[in-house]
This record gives structure tokens, sequence and C-alpha cells, in this order.
């Protein structure tokens, strides 16, 4: 009787041994199938992130030669002053069709720039919602490819627009002082040209131009009051409307070379800013494919990002590429 207890209780201890031991068995399994699933998933990541920068950086290595080609034939001439600069205008020396022209391709590759960052998003998502817990890697990756979209669209909308439109009119008024340089040019410009004048005056795209024609504190009234109706604007928004359109219209007739000068001035600027801005995308790939080669979940995408876009790596700010 005492010898069956006995060998009972062996056999019940041995069943739980075996059952434990089966139990650890598969959990561990799926512990490691679950690891192999991990290890998977960031080896893919790793590899697409580094085929799409090697191929985004050769597209950055396009828009960066059109923005210092456009950069060397602003600046270059800029340095001896701005007087200078403006007569270099006046005579033909420095061409704005080219810049024009020059600019609109840089823009379209940085257009392309962006569309191969926005595919890149389904191949690393996918990836990353299979690892869990990435969600500062989509964070980042979404707003630094919305970033290279909001500075695509202002100098789509804004610079390429703007100076056409600006152009056009000075062309057209520089061929009627030629013919007739008596003529009262802002009467004619009141006359045939005031549509063109105010659709430049209300376009919001434009005020980062026109603000310059207005005294401190008057500008950020100006920016604001673009966004309204004409029925919506105060009447000191509404001077300062009428103001604008009769400055721009002075500059047109009197000062077409200072207009210009000032929009070349500030596209020197707008080239640095998508330059830096297509950079810090690439920049946020090397460190999202840091990221996914550790394990340690203590590892900051932000502190990888501000490491790599230092002066020890990529410099990304004063550095071209």
């Amino acid at each position: 009787m005492w010898w069956s207890k006995i060998q009972i209780g062996i056999d019940l201890a041995t069943s739980v041994t075996i059952f434990a031991a089966a139990l650890t068995w598969w959990m561990n399994k799926v512990r490691e199938r679950r690891v192999g699933v991990i290890d998977s998933a960031r080896s893919t990541i790793i590899e697409n992130i580094n085929n799409a920068t090697n191929e985004m950086a050769l597209s950055f290595n396009d828009f960066a030669t059109f923005t210092t080609s456009i950069e060397r034939k602003i600046n270059t001439k800029l340095r001896f002053g701005e007087d200078k600069f403006i007569d270099e205008i006046a005579s033909g020396r420095i061409d704005v069709v080219e810049i024009h022209t020059l600019f609109s391709k840089s823009v379209d590759t940085m257009g392309v720039f962006y569309e191969r960052g926005a595919t890149l998003r389904y191949t690393i998502f996918p990836s990353l919602y299979s690892i869990g817990g990435e969600d500062e890697a989509v964070s980042i990756l979404k707003k630094e490819i919305n970033d290279v979209l909001v500075a695509y669209n202002k100098s789509q909308s804004g610079y390429i627009a703007y100076i056409k439109e600006i152009t056009s009119i000075c062309e057209k008024i520089k061929k009627i002082k030629a013919s007739d340089p008596s003529a009262d040019l802002v009467s004619i410009i009141q006359d045939e040209y005031i549509g063109s004048i105010f659709s430049i005056v209300d376009d919001p795209d434009y005020g980062i131009f026109l603000q310059d024609f207005l005294d401190d504190g008057d500008d950020d009234l100006f920016l604001l009051s673009l966004h309204k109706k004409s029925e919506e604007m105060t009447d000191k928004e509404k001077e300062l409307r009428l103001n604008v359109a009769k400055f721009l219209i002075y500059m047109i007739a009197n000062k077409p070379e200072s207009l210009i000068s000032q929009f070349l001035q500030r596209l020197a600027f707008r080239m640095q800013e998508n330059r830096v801005q297509c950079k810090e995308f690439l920049v946020t790939l090397s460190a999202i494919s840091s990221k996914m080669q550790q394990r340690s979940s203590d590892f900051s995408i932000k502190k990888a990002y501000d490491v790599l876009s230092s002066e020890k790596y990529f410099n990304t700010k004063e550095e071209i590429r």
C-alpha cells in the first residue's frame, strides 16, 4: 500500500516535471520565433533604409548641384555690394531668366526626392509595425518627409510663381519705356495692369516678399490680412494692402532691378533651407538605421540624429553634401 502511494507520487512528480519541461521548451520556441521575426524585420528595415538612402543620396546630389550653382551666381556678385549687384541685374550680366530656369529644375529635383521619401514609408512602416514599440521612428520619419514637402510647396507656389509674375510685368513695362522714354509708367500700370498687381498683393504665398515694403509692426498685420476676405479686413488692413500695391507699382515703374535684387537675395537663402531640409531627412534615415542595429530600448533616434547631424559627422547646417 505504502509502496503504491510512493510510486503514484513519483509518477505525478515525473509527469509535472515533463509537463514543465515541455512548457518551457514551447515558450522558448515561441520566444525564439518572436525574436527571429523581429530580427528579420530589423534586417528588412536596415536593408530598405540603406538602399533608399543610397538612391535618395543621388537625387540629393543632383539637387545640391542645382542649388549651389544658383547660389554662386547670386552670392558671387552680391559680395561686391547691393548697388553693384543691382547694376549687374540692370546690365543683364546677372541672367534672371537663367536663374529662374535653374531654380525650377532644382525644385523639380526636390520633388523627385520627396516622392522617393514618401514611397519609402510603405516599406519601412510595416516592418516597424511588426517589431512594435517604434512609434518614435514613425513619428520622426513622418515629420521629416512632411517638412520636405512644405519646403517644396513654398518654393513652387511662392518663389517660382512670384518671380514669373513680377518679371512678366517688368518686361512689358521695360518695352513701353524703351519705345517711349517719357511715358507715365505709373499711370500705365494702374490703368492696364492693376489686376495683375492686386493678384500679386493678395496672394498669401507672396507675403514673404511684400512684407519688406512695410514698416516694422505693420508687416505682421499685413501677412495676417492676406488670409481674410476683403469685407473681413479692418480699415488699417485695407490701408496696408493699398500701400503695398502703390509701392509695388512704384518699384516696377522706377526700380525693377531693386525688386529683382530683393527676390534673388531671398532665393539664395531659400536654396540653403531646401538643401538643409533634404539633408536632414537623409540623416534621419541614418539615425533610424542606427536604431534598428541596436537592441537597447534606451537608444533614442532623436539623440542619434543630433549626434549624426553635428560637425563630427554630417554637419547638416554648414556642409553642402
